[in-house]
């Protein structure tokens, strides 16, 4: 009979234990595994914001040529000087006297990420030297938008034709 009570007692002892000590630890450890998913996830996310960044550095670097020839066409300023010895260049070489050159900042809306630079350009000379002079601007690497082209006989002793282009070159905001 003794050893049915000392094995009932060491039974319910066992039982109390597993009560207090097992079961608050089991249930412990199904928070922590929780926590786990959750940290686990947030790793992967960060493991793949790292996978899509290192992908647009790739990218970004095997476009460099791209963005270089973009830094040209429409510069991060104004660059009033390189506009105007473009355009005065192309003049020359197409054979045509400039008569006048003038710029000015065109206000555009706040929304766009671009500026426009407003160029007016008079000239005089013959028609095949104004085409000569379109050719040049169309295959220079700045970005010109003719907005407008007006001709008119030349009333000087030369004679020719009197040519006046409203251009813009565009930069960007910064």
């Amino acid at each position: 009979m003794t050893k049915n009570i000392t094995a009932a007692i060491i039974l319910a002892i066992g039982f109390v234990l597993f009560f207090v000590l097992a079961l608050p630890a089991y249930d412990n450890l199904g928070s922590l595994r929780e926590v786990i998913a959750a940290k686990q996830a947030i790793l992967d996310e960060r493991n793949q914001e790292v996978r899509n960044f290192t992908t647009a550095s790739q990218q970004a670097a095997a476009h460099d040529a791209d963005i270089s020839k973009m830094a040209v066409v429409m510069p991060a300023k104004k660059q009033i000087d390189e506009v105007v010895s473009s355009i005065q260049a192309a003049v020359a070489t197409s054979g045509l006297q400039l008569a006048d050159l003038s710029t000015a900042t065109v206000v555009t809306p706040d929304q766009l990420d671009y500026k426009k630079l407003f160029i007016n350009i008079d000239l005089t000379g013959q028609y095949t030297s104004f085409t000569n002079l379109l050719r040049s601007l169309e295959q220079n690497l700045r970005l010109y938008n003719i907005n407008e082209i007006t001709a008119a006989t030349s009333t000087g002793p030369a004679g020719g034709i009197n040519f006046a282009l409203k251009i813009y070159a565009y930069y960007l905001m910064h």
